[in-house]
C-alpha cells in the first residue's frame, strides 16, 4: 500500500481495518477511500497490521487519472508551472524554480519505489503539459499533480478540489452557450456523478478515482468560460439525490424523443427508480413504445412536438451488412461477454433450451430479431441467430458495439452522413431487406438514459430554471448540500 509522504509499504496478510467513529467496528478493504478519509496506520516490523478509520469521509479532493489518447500510460510526460513547484517524494521534498520542465523519465529512480507529488508553491498556480522543446500543449490544470511508474509506462494523477474539477468538467461536456440553467442543471449533474464515482474507487490500484475521458466524465478538454465558472459556483456543492442517498446522474447528447429508464441497464427499481422514461416533447404522447409496429411508425416519422425535433442525431438511418464479416462480428460479441458476462448468453440452437460456453463456431449471421422492447421504446433482449448457435444481448451498449460491426454510414436528419463503428443509440428498428443486409432507423445520440444534455437546452429555452430541469429528468429527487455536516450518511456508506 503507498502511503502519501512515506512511499510504499508492505500489507500484513492479518491486517484489520476498524471504523473508530460512531463504535468501534470491523470493516473490509472497500471501505478505504483515496484522499478524503483521516486514517491512521499502525505498522510493525515494517508491515502495516492494522488501519483505523477515524472518521467519515469527507468530500474534498478528487482525483483524476489523466489519459494520453485513451492511453493510460505514456512512454513520458513533461509539465511545467509558472511559480515555484515543490516535489514530494517519500519523505524528501525538493523545491523547483519557476518554470521548470519537470520530466518523469528524469525521477525514473525515484519513482521506481514511490510516486512524485508536484505542488505549486503558492498553492494556486496552474500545471501545464509541454512537448519536447517546453511548449505548452494543454489547459491549465488547477490542483497537483503526481506521477507514478509500471512496467507499462507513466501515470499522471491530478488531484484536484471537487468544484474545480467540475469546472473543468462543464465545458468539456457541453457548449457555454446552452444557457445558465442548462449549465447550472449540467454542474449539479456532473458533480454528483463525480461523487459516485469517487465511493466507486474504480482506479484505486493507480491512485486515481475516475480518468479524463467518456468512460466517466470529459474533463479540462476545453477552457473554461464565464459562463461556465457561473454555473459552478452558483450551485456549489449542490448534489441530486433519491431516497436520502445521493444519486449517480446518467445523461447523455440527445433524446429521440423520449428517454429510457432503468430497465434498459437492468438496474434495481427501489435503487434507480429515478430512471423513469418521460417524453422530452410539449405534451405526452399516447402511443405503446413496446410494441414493434408502434415503435416502427413513431421512428419513422420526425414528431416536430419534440424539443429535439431540429437536431442532426434526432432521427437517422442507416444499413447494417455483415457479410464476410462474421469472424469480426463473433469476436466482438465474446469481447462484449468478457465485460458484461451476465448481459450476453450463447445457446446451442435458436430454441435457447441449452447453453454453451462459446460462440467462437457459430458461423455466419442469418437473422436479428428484436425479443423485447419497453415501453421507453428501448431494446431489452436483441438475438442473433447464426448457422451453428443463437446469442441473446441485452443492454443498450452491448448492442450498439455488436451491430456496430456491420455499420456502412450513418445518415443524419440534417442530410449529412459520418462514419461511426458504433451505433449512435439503441432506440432502433431493425428491418431485413432480402439481401442479407439489414436497413436500421433509429434516433438519439448515447445512451439516452437520464437527462438529455440537448434537450435541457431546449427545455431553458422553454423558460425551465435549473431546479425543473433536473426534476423533469430525474424523477421524485431533490436537491442535497454535499458539504453540509448532516450529510453523511452515504459518506459513511463509502467510507
Amino acid at each position: 500500500m503507498e502511503i502519501k509522504g512515506y512511499g510504499q509499504v508492505a500489507i500484513d496478510k492479518a491486517m484489520k481495518i476498524y471504523a473508530t467513529y460512531d463504535g468501534i467496528r470491523e470493516v473490509s478493504m472497500d471501505a478505504l477511500m483515496l484522499e478524503n478519509m483521516e486514517i491512521t496506520f499502525v505498522v510493525a516490523e515494517k508491515q502495516i497490521c492494522a488501519i483505523l478509520l477515524t472518521e467519515p469521509a469527507k468530500i474534498e479532493n478528487i482525483r483524476v487519472l489523466l489519459l494520453d489518447n485513451d492511453n493510460m500510460f505514456r512512454s513520458d510526460v513533461s509539465l511545467v508551472s509558472d511559480v515555484p513547484v515543490h516535489l514530494y517524494y517519500g519523505e524528501t521534498e525538493t523545491v523547483l524554480e519557476a518554470g521548470s520542465v519537470i520530466t518523469a523519465s528524469n525521477y525514473a529512480n525515484i519513482l521506481a519505489t514511490s510516486s512524485v507529488s508536484l505542488v505549486a508553491e503558492d498553492g494556486t498556480s496552474p500545471f501545464y503539459f509541454t512537448d519536447n522543446q517546453g511548449n505548452r500543449i494543454s489547459p491549465a490544470y488547477a490542483g497537483s499533480m503526481e506521477l507514478r511508474m509500471y512496467p507499462e509506462g507513466y501515470t499522471v494523477v491530478n488531484v484536484v478540489d471537487l468544484e474545480s474539477y467540475v469546472k473543468g468538467v462543464i465545458p468539456s461536456e457541453v457548449p457555454s452557450s446552452y444557457g445558465m440553467e442548462a449549465l447550472k442543471a449540467q454542474a449539479v449533474c456532473a458533480r454528483s456523478y463525480a461523487y459516485i464515482q469517487m465511493m466507486h474507487n474504480k482506479y484505486e490500484a493507480y491512485g486515481a478515482h475516475v480518468d479524463d475521458s467518456v468512460n466517466f466524465q470529459v474533463y479540462n478538454k476545453q477552457n473554461q468560460t464565464p459562463e461556465t465558472v457561473a454555473a459552478v459556483d452558483e450551485t456549489k456543492g449542490q448534489v441530486l439525490s433519491y431516497k436520502g442517498d445521493i444519486i449517480e446522474t446518467y445523461y447523455y447528447s440527445t433524446s429521440y424523443g423520449h428517454t429510457g429508464d432503468y430497465e434498459a441497464w437492468n438496474l434495481d427499481k427501489d435503487a434507480y427508480g429515478y430512471l423513469q422514461g418521460v417524453w422530452v416533447r410539449s405534451e405526452e404522447n399516447p402511443i405503446d413504445l413496446s410494441d414493434e409496429k408502434s415503435f416502427l411508425d413513431y421512428i419513422s416519422n420526425v414528431d416536430s412536438a419534440c424539443y429535439e425535433s431540429d437536431l442532426k442525431y434526432f432521427r437517422w438511418n442507416t444499413v447494417l451488412d455483415f457479410q464476410g464479416k462474421d469472424e469480426t462480428l463473433l469476436h466482438t460479441i465474446a469481447d462484449r461477454k468478457e465485460h458484461q458476462p451476465e448481459a450476453i448468453s450463447y445457446y446451442k440452437d435458436t430454441s435457447k433450451t441449452e447453453t454453451t460456453d462459446s460462440c467462437s463456431n457459430f458461423g455466419s449471421l442469418q437473422a436479428i430479431k428484436v425479443v423485447k422492447r419497453n415501453q421507453s421504446g428501448v431494446i431489452l433482449e436483441l438475438e442473433l441467430d447464426f448457422q451453428n448457435g443463437a446469442v441473446s444481448v441485452q443492454s443498450e451498449y452491448n448492442m450498439r458495439a455488436i451491430l456496430g460491426c456491420g455499420i456502412t454510414n450513418i445518415n443524419l436528419l440534417d442530410g449529412s452522413s459520418v462514419e461511426m463503428s458504433i451505433l449512435p443509440s439503441a432506440y432502433i428498428s431493425i428491418q431485413e431487406k432480402g439481401d442479407g443486409t439489414y436497413a436500421v432507423l433509429g434516433g438519439g445520440y448515447g445512451h439516452g438514459i437520464g437527462m438529455s444534455q440537448n434537450g435541457a437546452q431546449k427545455l431553458c429555452g422553454q423558460g425551465f430554471d435549473y431546479k425543473r430541469i433536473l426534476n423533469y429528468f430525474y424523477q421524485d429527487t431533490e436537491l442535497t448540500e454535499l458539504y453540509q455536516p448532516q450529510n453523511t450518511t452515504k459518506e459513511e456508506g463509502g467510507a
